[in-house]
């Protein structure tokens, strides 16, 4: 799927304390969330990998941001509505410059077999509120049957879906997302949910925000972080993760730091 790069060095690791996590896989660079954009990811130096879980009709987790197919598929209509075996015939189309890609739509489990033991996960639950209860307990099922680390993180925007997922007592860490959107009071209602981890927009990621979440124990990771000056300002705001579409160049960018 393409030329190998370097992974991230043991010194860049000693010294940088955020994790490099893909968002929706090398999305810059393949399709998101597909396995191309997975491999991509991890070869590029992506230490987690974050993807998109909905549910098909016939109750598969399977990769995709949204509900409806028709803006990143050549199909149409709602993925919920849909059985696997018709969501295999799609294809999502992307990359960059002359590498566009055509990748189907893969399923969770097909995730898990190509980053296990490579990268942990990062899932974000994207269900409606009809489908998402569903999801969760299919999603905590294939967590369990293949024995992902405590290190793997499951998120949801919804703070109801939250409290469910901590009813079913996981081993794995649970992850509040906010948009680009959210304003102050958003973020403080957040932090008084405690997850362990909280997916921020660059733009909502402060001092103050980044005190807050220190003192309440809860990590914090800054997305979508693409250029060297957002890479430079997520450096001095520490978090514990910054997510990119283009792994190799934060890699890149965090080698030059320690040379």
């Amino acid at each position: 799927m393409g030329s190998p790069d370097m992974p991230a060095t043991s010194k860049v690791k000693k010294r940088v304390e955020f994790e490099n996590i893909a968002f929706r896989g090398a999305s810059g660079l393949a399709p998101e969330n597909t396995l191309r954009a997975c491999d991509f990811a991890i070869r590029k130096g992506a230490s987690i990998v974050s993807l998109d879980v909905r549910i098909s009709a016939d109750g598969y987790p399977v990769l995709f941001r949204d509900e409806d197919l028709s803006r990143k598929t050549n199909g149409k209509g709602s993925i919920s509505k849909l059985p696997l075996r018709e969501i295999r015939k799609l294809r999502i189309k992307g990359g960059r410059g002359r590498r566009i890609y055509e990748e189907p739509i893969s399923t969770l489990e097909e995730a898990i077999l190509l980053t296990r033991d490579r990268a942990d996960l990062a899932l974000e639950l994207m269900g409606t509120e009809e489908t998402q209860p569903e999801l969760a307990e299919k999603v905590v099922e294939l967590i369990r049957k293949y024995s992902l680390p405590n290190s793997t993180v499951v998120f949801t925007h919804d703070p109801a879906m939250l409290k469910k997922l901590r009813a079913m007592r996981p081993h794995f860490r649970l992850g509040r997302t906010l948009g680009p959107r959210a304003g102050w009071e958003k973020v403080v209602e957040a932090i008084r949910e405690h997850p362990h981890v909280l997916m921020m927009h660059r733009g909502a990621a402060s001092g103050k925000v980044m005190t807050m979440c220190r003192e309440a124990r809860i990590k914090v990771w800054i997305y979508t972080v693409e250029h060297q000056k957002e890479f430079q300002r997520a450096l001095t705001l520490r978090p514990e993760g910054v997510m990119t579409l283009y792994p190799g160049r934060l890699r890149r960018f965090l080698e030059r730091q320690t040379s």
